[in-house]
């Protein structure tokens, strides 16, 4: 049975009873998970790199960094000059698909990659920031994706951060034609967000 201040939040929130609210939950966290699911699996199956990143709003700055880590200075020594230093804050980013064709301009995103490449200046369509990265490390593509319970082992350690979001959304976006804009996704943090109620 539901408290009273589980159903008075709810209609006071959303207008409707704490059974409709926590449904649309239940729909929106299987909805998450199922895009989660696929996208990772997308992910193996391409290949996969391991990126330091380096960001600044200042695109000479960032065509110095190129220039200077091409030289041979640590990109892990400039990421204290970068505005993101990465969710561990050393500038490396979770594991991403190989093909990252999202970022402008497309064509300086190579086919190959290989450990030590130097990448951009690159920027995302809707961001006025320009990144370098740099790889690190890559993995080979899986011929067929992991069982569903090894996925979502995966996820609980490492969710579908944005960049790969938007490397699977502008893959399906090519390959089925797509009109429309990315998907309401949430890391599993943030999905507690107001529901799609039906």
């Amino acid at each position: 049975m539901f408290s009273f201040h589980e159903q008075s939040w709810a209609e006071s929130r959303y207008g409707r009873s704490w059974a409709q609210v926590e449904e649309g939950i239940r729909a929106r966290l299987e909805d998450n998970q199922r895009f989660q699911l696929c996208a990772r699996a997308w992910s193996l199956q391409q290949g996969r790199v391991k990126l330091r990143g380096l960001a600044t709003l200042d695109r000479e700055l960032a065509e110095a960094w190129v220039r200077r880590v091409r030289n041979g200075a640590s990109a892990a020594a400039l990421v204290e000059s970068s505005l993101d230093p990465g969710p561990r804050g050393d500038g490396t980013l979770p594991w991403l698909p190989a093909r990252l064709p999202i970022f402008e301009p497309a064509a300086d995103w190579p086919q190959e990659l290989s450990p030590g490449q130097v990448l951009g200046p690159l920027r995302l369509p809707d961001e006025r920031v320009w990144r370098v990265f740099v790889v690190l490390e890559l993995a080979e593509p899986v011929q067929t994706a992991p069982p569903r319970a090894t996925l979502l082992e995966a996820l609980a350690e490492e969710p579908v951060g944005p960049l790969e979001e938007r490397a699977w959304f502008a893959a399906m976006t090519a390959r089925y034609n797509a009109r429309e804009g990315l998907p309401a996704f949430e890391t599993p943090v943030q999905s507690f967000v107001r529901p799609r109620l039906r």
